[in-house]
């Protein structure tokens, strides 16, 4: 029987990928990701196994990542101590839709790898797929993709994303002083 903790399926991933000699940039790319995922799982929806993560799932994530803002969420306390993220400029500043893309293309290569390894009876990245998006938003690939490349989506735009993806975005104002949504 196989460990199906997502915290071992990211272990096995980074020893594939660096037995695959990937580059050092894909490398954190990857596991910086997938350590931010699966932080989240285990901490908003008590999820610790890789067959509990569902397309309802991955949607959540991508619409919380959309919502939550930039350096609000880190893959381990000592990451937050060391880097002071409330510090930064662009602390709770949206994240961008290109940011957005690679971590579903980072997730999506390794739920196909869990796939490949028949670890998974089902892959819940299989039906998310950005030729998909366009097309459900009504707009082709390319002009998605520019889109993406550019950070340039408006408000209906991102409506659009949210009901293609069958999602409900929310949009919120923060008082700076005391963190109050309003």
């Amino acid at each position: 029987m196989y460990d199906l903790s997502i915290e071992y399926q990211i272990d096995e991933f980074m020893i594939y990928c660096r037995s695959r000699e990937l580059r050092a940039k894909t490398l954190e790319s990857y596991e910086h990701t997938l350590r931010l995922f699966e932080r989240w799982c285990n901490d908003e929806l008590n999820i610790t196994q890789v067959d509990q993560v569902t397309e309802s799932v991955i949607r959540r994530y991508i619409t919380n990542l959309q919502e939550r803002g930039k350096y609000t969420f880190y893959a381990n306390e000592k990451s937050k101590e060391q880097n002071f993220p409330e510090r930064r400029r662009d602390f709770r500043k949206p994240v961008s839709a290109a940011t957005i893309n690679n971590y579903i293309r980072n997730l999506k290569v390794f739920f196909n790898w869990l796939d490949s390894d028949y670890v998974l009876k089902k892959n819940p990245m299989k039906k998310v797929r950005q030729a998909d998006l366009a097309r459900r938003m009504g707009l082709s690939p390319q002009n998605l993709n520019n889109k993406m490349k550019r950070d340039n989506f408006t408000e209906k735009d991102l409506i659009d994303v949210a009901n293609a993806l069958d999602c409900t975005l929310n949009i919120n104002f923060e008082l700076n002083d005391t963190k109050e949504t309003v």
